[in-house]
């Protein structure tokens, strides 16, 4: 298998990873129509997904990139790049999407009140730990090989 391969995946992986969050993530029902929250407006660490995202297209960019017979090489830093932010980029969609806190606040009259609103999460919190997931799990065979004598 040539490194294009695992390299055009992580490209758009890492494009998918990073364009994410701005999809709709959390759903909460107020009285009279549904809100809806993208990830970047539900969970604050959301925000460092596009950067990850980048950097797995990076090391998915090596790869297409790579010289024949050079896969190995890159392999050894674009690997351990797309397992690192995989990882990352995983975990902090796991954590958002496992406890949102989201709260709504209505306002008559000048008077604000707090109601704590049930969330539905929205498929992107699904789909993000397994598009990352996939990058850190191409990037520990790319370290694999890479590093393997």
């Amino acid at each position: 298998m040539t490194p294009r391969v695992p390299g055009a995946v992580l490209l758009v992986a890492g494009a998918a990873t990073a364009v994410v969050p701005g999809f709709t993530w959390f759903t909460g029902p107020p009285p009279a129509t549904p809100t809806h929250a993208s990830g970047f407006a539900g969970a604050g660490q959301l925000w460092l997904l596009p950067l990850l995202g980048v950097l797995i297209a990076l090391a998915g960019a090596g790869f297409i990139s790579a010289r024949p017979g050079a896969g190995r090489a890159v392999a050894r830093w674009a690997g351990p790049l797309s397992l690192a932010a995989g990882l990352i980029a995983a975990a902090l969609a796991v954590w958002a999407a496992s406890d949102p806190v989201v709260t709504l606040r209505v306002t008559t009259d000048g008077l604000t009140e707090t109601v704590p609103v049930a969330v539905t999460l929205e498929p992107a919190a699904f789909a993000a730990p397994v598009i990352a997931g996939l990058a850190a799990v191409i990037g520990a065979v790319a370290t694999r090989v890479g590093w393997r004598r």
